[in-house]
């Protein structure tokens, strides 16, 4: 702390030479002129002295015919003439602490937590639609109108608290604990129905009542198993129903038509070497244009960010964007007939492969190739067993 406070007055090393050392020192301390890390031989001297103190040195240097010259000077008077004479660094460094105390009073990101009701992205746009947003600075922040606010607009939060930790907005929040009430559900039947047209293969009933057997005929729409079963009394008659989630496996056989043509000509574009690029300046939402554009003939344009500051507010600061238009034309190319067929191919086994993903069992295929003088296609008839059926309410009450 004390080498800190001298350095801030200014330090002296200063050598003396003088037959009559030893009074200099007397006289030093009766004048409370402090020195330290003195070294002495015979008639010389070499000490450290404030800069304020050494002015003083006069009197005693004549009193004691002592010469006194200065070896080396540090702290901050001598930084501050050296820099004096330096004014670009000077006002370079004035600005760079400027910004610095600018920037650090600006809000730059707002945070929630404890939040699990209200999302992040309502939170966000709550705050915004009441002037609250990145780009302000801390000292538009009032805490306890955002509390106020915020308590007002979502009732089930508990506790508010809004704090700015550094840069950075926090909010931290409480909702209530909500516990759903538990509902009574009822006993609704439900049927299983085709969502597809075929041929029974199968059923397997685990809920329910089967309404169709193995070699039936459906359509989409019929009813597959009943969520409703009747109790029948001893007389034979239905006294009432016992109420299901119908549930089972039916297995159907279906047809599923596929046709395919690729043509043997097919346009392609084709790219120029030679690109057009120019950039775009955006500066607070303003946007100034560099470069030439080509608007002749049709193009690709990339667009890539060069750089990109911080927003403020709802704008960006500072953005450079690079465009880059290739030119192309339109050529007409023509197919070989072997890469026609292997493309046509590679399609049809994709997409048998798609209904094998879907449990789809593959009994046989009738697809053929044809070709005419344009274009090659495929076509056919695929057979197939599938799982079908889909929850709906029952239709019937179990009411006559």
């Amino acid at each position: 702390m004390v080498n800190a406070l001298r350095k801030l007055q200014g330090i002296l090393y200063v050598k003396v030479t003088s037959m009559y050392l030893t009074r200099f020192f007397n006289i030093c301390k009766a004048k409370n002129i402090c020195v330290w890390d003195v070294t002495r031989t015979e008639n010389v001297a070499f000490f450290y002295i404030a800069l304020k103190d050494f002015y003083e040195l006069g009197d005693i240097r004549r009193k004691t015919d002592s010469s006194v010259k200065i070896i080396s000077r540090s702290g901050f008077p001598f930084f501050w003439q050296k820099m004096s004479k330096r004014k670009v660094f000077l006002g370079g460094l004035v600005a760079c602490f400027a910004a610095i105390y600018l920037f650090a009073g600006i809000i730059w990101s707002i945070e929630i937590e404890g939040n699990r009701r209200l999302t992040t992205n309502e939170f966000q746009k709550f705050v915004n639609e009441n002037g609250v947003h990145t780009g302000i600075t801390r000292f538009q922040i009032k805490e306890q109108e955002i509390e106020k606010l915020l308590c007002d607009a979502y009732p089930y939060i508990t506790w508010c608290s809004v704090r700015v930790v550094g840069t950075k907005l926090c909010v931290s929040i409480k909702e209530g604990e909500f516990v759903p009430q538990e509902s009574q559900v009822l006993p609704t039947p439900t049927d299983l129905v085709a969502d597809t047209e075929g041929i029974v293969d199968s059923i397997v009933v685990r809920k329910g009542e089967a309404k169709v057997v193995s070699g039936n005929e459906i359509k989409k729409g019929d009813c597959l198993i009943s969520g409703l079963v009747p109790i029948v009394g001893d007389d034979g008659s239905i006294i009432n129903y016992q109420f299901y989630d119908a549930d089972g496996d039916v297995i159907v056989q279906k047809s599923i038509p596929y046709s395919e043509s690729i043509s043997f000509c097919y346009e392609t574009p084709v790219f120029s070497d030679k690109e057009n690029r120019f950039y775009d300046i955006n500066v607070l939402g303003r946007f100034v244009h560099v470069g030439l554009r080509q608007k002749d003939g049709p193009f690709v344009e990339i667009e890539e960010p060069v750089l990109k500051l911080p927003t403020v507010g709802k704008n960006t600061f500072f953005s450079i964007h690079r465009h880059t238009r290739k030119p192309y034309e339109i050529r007409t190319l023509k197919r070989e007939k072997n890469d026609v067929k292997n493309m046509l191919l590679q399609n049809f086994r994709k997409y048998i492969l798609s209904l094998q993903e879907k449990g789809v069992q593959i009994i046989e295929n009738d697809v053929k190739i044809v070709t005419d003088g344009k274009q090659m296609r495929m076509q056919g008839t695929i057979y197939v067993k599938c799982v079908t059926g889909r929850r709906i309410p029952s239709m019937k009450t179990g009411e006559d």
